[in-house]
C-alpha cells in the first residue's frame, strides 16, 4: 500500500515542533470549552455550565499536553497537577490583566482585547508548562 504524500512536510512539522502542537491542543481545548458550555447551557445555569465546560477542556488540555505536546513519559503526580494548576492561574491572571489594559488603552471591543492578549499569554503558558510542569520530558529534536 502506498504511503500518503506530504509535499509540505506538515506531518513532520507537527511531530517535531512542540509549540505548533501546543497551539493545536489549545485550539481544540477552546472548541471543547465553547461547545460544552453551549450544550450545558441548555439544561444548567450559566456559571455551572461555564465551570464544567472549562474543567473538561482543562482535563483534555493536560492529557494532550502531557502525552503529545511535551511527550512526558512519567506518571501523573500530585506535583505535576499542582504545577499545571499554578500555570493555568498564572496565565489566567496574565490574560485578564492584558485584556483589561487593552480595553482601557485602545478600544472597548472585548474580543479584540482577548485576541491581543492571546499571543503573549500563549507563549508564557508554553514556557511555563515546559519548564515547570513537563520538564522531565525528553526534548524532541525541535
Amino acid at each position: 500500500m502506498m504511503e500518503p504524500k506530504d509535499d509540505f512536510g506538515l506531518m513532520q512539522a507537527l511531530s517535531e515542533h512542540r509549540f505548533i502542537r501546543f497551539c493545536l491542543v489549545g485550539g481544540v481545548a477552546f472548541l471543547i470549552d465553547a461547545g460544552c458550555a453551549w450544550g450545558f447551557l441548555k439544561f444548567l445555569p450559566k456559571v455551572p455550565s461555564l465551570a464544567l465546560s472549562y474543567l473538561l477542556s482543562c482535563i483534555f488540555h493536560y492529557t494532550c499536553s502531557k502525552h503529545w505536546t511535551f511527550r512526558d513519559p512519567g506518571r501523573i503526580s500530585a506535583r505535576q497537577v499542582w504545577a499545571y494548576t499554578w500555570v493555568n492561574l498564572t496565565t489566567l491572571i496574565t490574560n485578564t490583566t492584558i485584556s483589561a489594559w487593552l480595553l482601557q488603552a485602545l478600544h472597548q471591543n472585548v474580543f479584540l482585547a482577548k485576541a491581543g492578549a492571546l499571543p503573549p499569554t500563549s507563549v508564557l503558558g508554553f514556557f511555563l508548562l515546559r519548564w515547570f510542569v513537563f520538564h522531565t520530558a525528553k526534548p524532541s529534536r525541535r
